[in-house]
């Protein structure tokens, strides 16, 4: 960009405002058209009076909400490793199943073993049923780990980045108005040099340096506030306002990503075990009568069949 290019390398005073007003009257507007139209924006821009406060204010706010999002994108990260390592765990269940499997076949085969009980083939065909159910659990269940992983930990490691690109944004106007400040000062101190020079009948040409030199901290000093400026509003104009606007959006298309991949996955669940229960004859209502029976016992410590009032833990009625 052209404008860009005059603004870090031009130096010399009369240049500089030469480049100051091609870039005001958008001399290169057809280069960089959307560029031109955002810095007019921005001049146009009235910054808050109390923007240093607000900045400061800002950065705290920031502080506090990177720690809040790092704790977040941590615990995302143990969630997806948590329902990795479960469909790992799975898949190991699925592998010691299938020895089972095995030895069950093994026990109904009459070419194999010299006795075999009259339910040994319908065990037999009961495993393979099921072993193919948990091999289709198993490729479900490594869907988990990856919707957990891409729709919410790496969400949120872009945002904490974005909190970063925001501090940094601030950081750096915090250095350049350390910059000015510092220009401020050569000027001061290359002012009053002159002054002595012009007051105590200096040499012509040694004046004439010393005024080049205060020349060129006018227009280091202008250059300074200019970028303090123009940064401050850029914070003010966009910046701050689109880094509020994107994480609501982040967050509303995250759950929405989230909410649509999570039914996809309970949905093959649910398809899944239907087919299973179907296969194998059972009644649905039944199994699940029975299921809520067992785990309210398993929850409470007490086994079925223990005599009432009995501590969690005793044996069952034999």
């Amino acid at each position: 960009d052209v404008t860009l290019a005059q603004f870090l390398t031009v130096q010399e005073p009369r240049a500089w405002e030469a480049a100051k007003k091609d870039a005001a009257s958008g001399a290169h507007a057809g280069e960089n058209e959307g560029e031109m139209r955002w810095r007019a924006a921005i001049n146009r821009y009235k910054m808050p009076d109390n923007a240093e406060r607000l900045l400061v204010d800002m950065n705290g706010q920031l502080e506090i909400m990177e720690r809040a999002l790092k704790e977040v994108c941590g615990a995302a990260r143990r969630l997806a490793d948590r329902a990795k390592a479960f469909a790992f765990e799975l898949g190991s269940f699925r592998a010691a199943w299938a020895g089972l499997e095995r030895a069950e076949a093994l026990s109904a085969d009459p070419r194999a073993v010299e006795h075999t009980t009259a339910s040994a083939s319908n065990l037999a065909s009961v495993m393979t049923k099921t072993g193919r159910a948990l091999s289709a659990w198993t490729r479900i269940a490594d869907f988990e780990g990856v919707m957990i992983e891409t729709l919410v930990f790496e969400i949120f490691k872009y945002e904490v980045g974005q909190v970063g690109a925001l501090k940094d944004m601030i950081r750096s106007r915090d250095e350049m108005v350390a910059a000015s400040v510092k220009a401020q000062r050569t000027l001061e101190k290359h002012d009053a040099e002159l002054g002595l020079l012009t007051s105590g009948g200096g040499r012509d040409d040694k004046i004439m340096r010393q005024t080049q030199q205060v020349e060129a901290d006018k227009v280091a000093l202008e250059r300074c506030n200019y970028v303090v400026d123009f940064m401050t509003k850029g914070l003010f104009f966009s910046e701050i306002d689109r880094f509020s606007t994107e994480k609501l959006q982040m967050i509303n298309e995250m759950f929405g990503m989230l909410g649509v991949s999570g039914q996809a996955y309970a949905g093959r669940l649910g398809k899944l075990w239907d087919v299973v229960i179907s296969q194998l004859e059972l009644d649905p209502v039944h199994m699940a009568a029975m299921a809520k029976k067992t785990m309210a016992a398993n929850s409470s410590g007490t086994p079925e069949g223990a005599p009432p009032g009995s501590p969690p833990g005793s044996p069952g009625a034999l």
